[in-house]
């Protein structure tokens, strides 16, 4: 759960890895705002992400697609930036719906 209003769902077919890591996520995280270009090359090879490279999607809860929510999102295509976080030597990013190329109408 990120700030009580965002919560990490599974995509139709998950990985065990990413089960077991997503059994890790209790209450709220906290996470580092960088630059996507700090971070892009190493992760994806200069490449858009897809499907494949999709473990968690973070999507408001209904009731709390709020401003807050919508400005958060705003603020990262504007700045051009993802969010991390390492937890036991898993690195997480939280990257846009906008720079994921894959047929879904879920944001991550």
């Amino acid at each position: 759960m990120l700030n009580n209003c965002i919560r990490a769902y599974p995509p139709s077919k998950v990985r065990c890895k990413v089960y077991d890591f997503s059994r890790l996520l209790r209450g709220a995280l906290k996470f580092e705002l960088v630059p996507r270009g700090d971070i892009w090359t190493s992760l994806f090879d200069n490449h858009f992400p897809g499907k494949e490279d999709t473990g968690l999607y973070f999507l408001a809860s209904e009731r709390e697609r709020s401003e807050i929510y919508t400005a958060l999102v705003e603020f990262l295509r504007n700045k051009d930036s993802v969010m991390r976080k390492l937890i036991n030597d898993v690195e997480m990013v939280l990257i846009t719906k906008s720079l994921i190329c894959m047929n879904t109408t879920r944001a991550i």
